[in-house]
């Protein structure tokens, strides 16, 4: 997990937001995890969000499977949920949000192509499996949010280069905004006429 560790402080009321990327549990870096609650304390955001890919879903996705770890669903769930739990606990009184990334879109798929009947239970949700809830994190099932005039988003755009990465994510909103999802850091800048700049 590199560079996954944003931050954004607006300027208009000093509000300071914590963005988390990609721990793709149960494979997460612990020691980052540890950094990343370190930098958190020294910054003391009012809001912390989580921008996808929380989990990775190995057990449910299209590729080849190790047998062994194909059964192991339940321990990713644990392990998410653990490590949720972890940020609740050190930030107990701060506003928390989790958007959907394509890993936890990974389970959605798979319930509709193998067992569209049970999609539609309330305890398969997302949000249930992990106990959201309980720990008072909205989840957004759609993977984005507007934060003032700002995107934030997983992702959904790879390229060879970061850069066009992040140029492809700005053509696709036309406005400034934040992204997971490559686990690589990126910029790309744009002003229009007005010499408003996005990136």
């Amino acid at each position: 997990m590199k560079n996954n560790i944003r931050y954004l402080v607006s300027k208009r009321n000093n509000e300071k937001v914590l963005f988390v990327s990609d721990i793709h549990a149960p494979f997460q870096d612990n020691r980052a995890i540890r950094a990343i609650i370190s930098f958190g304390k020294w910054l003391k955001p009012d809001k912390i969000t989580f921008i996808g890919d929380v989990i990775d879903f190995y057990a449910v996705s299209k590729f080849n499977k190790d047998p062994v770890r194909a059964m192991r669903l339940q321990n990713e769930i644990d392990e998410a949920h653990s490590i949720l739990r972890v940020f609740r606990k050190e930030f107990p009184n701060i506003g928390m949000t989790y958007l959907e990334g394509n890993h936890e879109a990974r389970l959605k798929k798979y319930l509709w192509s193998r067992a569209s009947e049970l999609s539609g239970l309330r305890n398969m949700r997302l949000e249930s499996l992990m106990g959201l809830d309980g720990l008072n994190i909205k989840y957004v099932s759609n993977g984005r949010m507007k934060y003032r005039n700002f995107i934030i988003k997983h992702g959904d755009i790879v390229r060879k280069h970061s850069a066009y990465t992040a140029r492809g994510e700005l053509e696709s909103t036309g406005i400034s905004g934040l992204s997971g999802h490559t686990h690589r850091l990126s910029t790309h800048y744009l002003s229009n006429e007005g010499g408003n700049s996005s990136m």
